[in-house]
């Protein structure tokens, strides 16, 4: 931003004005006082180095050309040269002789320059053709550090024409390279071993801490193809031993989610989203910026296929087998008697129960005949050894 003061232009003369002596101005023919660089009068040198009206709509017009980047982390500015690729950071405090020297650098560069002031629009002829704009005086004026602006006052100089301006210029904060390697390497660091520098992580854990070792192979499989799917978010899943579970990591917050949505869809198994959790791993308290690492937990119920569970539906609990595990768990009860029995996650989970035998801890049996005592034939002869 821009402020110029509103005081009366200023030229420099060697002598009191009643001595000097005075001629008809060549533009308006205005008494004035004759000087070494024209016999202009006041006004018409204000009307032909025009300067303070066109460069403060350029500066309305391009903020950028007044922003002061700031690390946050080493509280360097940016004095990268416009147009150079290799990038430079230098130490300039607050109320320092070097942020001054860095102000004014900035100054003569991107306003006051013969280049700079080609791109204004609606300067005069004289300041088009003739000597650039000088800066003849300059101080800092103390502003609030936390308002992330800094003023400076400074004297430009055209012709014998003097006039003093203010220039505010305006923080950002942002990090500089060697900074922002610290802070990557430093999150690496918090997130652990496994997971790496992500944003998301689905675990798949088994219910009560049991074992599913058939049930999460069958998730496995629908992670692989989700893997392959074209346009699927892309992850790094790693397996947890003896079937215990899966840690699947993301790039960004939002495919977590939609994992969570296709696996649900896949129906290899009963889940449930058990927690949602976020934890802080970087934050910077200079521009109140943080960043967290979202975490969903998902339950699989601890049963695989040809399971012998205890279930009863508000009665007498009875053996049954599992046929499939899929979105829903099907059962038989193990006499043949009655009709098979869908439970999908929500039930399970509402009155939970577990395996009394795994399907390795059965045994085939083949019958041959059987006596006809009345009895219905059924399943009751796989739970004998």
């Amino acid at each position: 931003m821009l402020f110029f003061q509103g005081a009366a232009l200023d030229v420099d003369d060697a002598r009191p004005a009643a001595s000097l002596p005075q001629i008809a101005c060549p533009e308006c023919g205005v008494a004035t006082v004759a000087r070494d660089d024209g016999f202009l009068c006041l006004d018409c040198v204000r009307a032909t180095y025009d300067w303070r009206g066109p460069l403060e709509a350029h500066v309305k017009k391009h903020p950028k050309s007044l922003v002061v980047r700031r690390c946050a982390g080493c509280d360097r500015v940016d004095a990268t040269a416009p147009g150079s690729k290799k990038s430079t950071w230098e130490v300039a405090d607050r109320d320092t002789d070097e942020l001054l020297a860095f102000l004014l650098r900035r100054v003569r560069t991107q306003l006051l320059g013969k280049k700079a002031l080609d791109l204004v629009d609606g300067l005069s002829a004289g300041l088009k053709t003739g000597d650039p704009l000088a800066l003849r005086d300059a101080r800092m004026i103390w502003t609030e550090p936390h308002s992330r602006r800094l003023r400076l006052e400074a004297d430009v100089v055209h012709a014998s024409v003097r006039q003093r301006c203010q220039l505010e210029f305006v923080e950002e904060r942002c990090r500089c390279d060697a900074c922002a390697g610290e802070a990557r390497e430093k999150r690496g660091r918090k997130m652990g071993g496994g997971g790496g520098d992500f944003a998301a992580r689905v675990q798949v854990r088994v219910a009560n801490g049991g074992e599913a070792a058939r049930t999460m192979r069958s998730l496995e499989d629908a992670v692989r193809a989700l893997g392959k799917k074209p346009g699927g978010p892309a992850f790094l899943a790693s397996r947890l031993p003896r079937g215990k579970g899966l840690d699947v990591d993301f790039e960004k917050w939002q495919d977590g989610d939609l994992f969570v949505s296709e696996l649900r869809k896949a129906g290899r198994a009963p889940l449930r989203v058990a927690k949602r959790a976020r934890t802080l791993v970087t934050h910077d308290p200079k521009s109140n910026t943080c960043e967290y690492q979202k975490t969903i937990l998902l339950e699989v119920p601890p049963i695989c296929k040809h399971d012998l569970v205890l279930f009863g539906l508000g009665g007498k609990p009875a053996l049954y087998l599992v046929l499939s595990v899929r979105s829903d768990i099907r059962m038989r009860r193990a006499d043949g008697a009655g009709r098979d029995v869908e439970i999908n996650a929500e039930q399970f989970f509402r009155r939970p129960f577990a395996a009394v035998a795994s399907a390795s801890s059965l045994v085939d049996v083949r019958v041959v005949a059987a006596p006809d005592d009345g009895a219905p034939a059924g399943l009751g002869a796989m739970g004998a050894a």
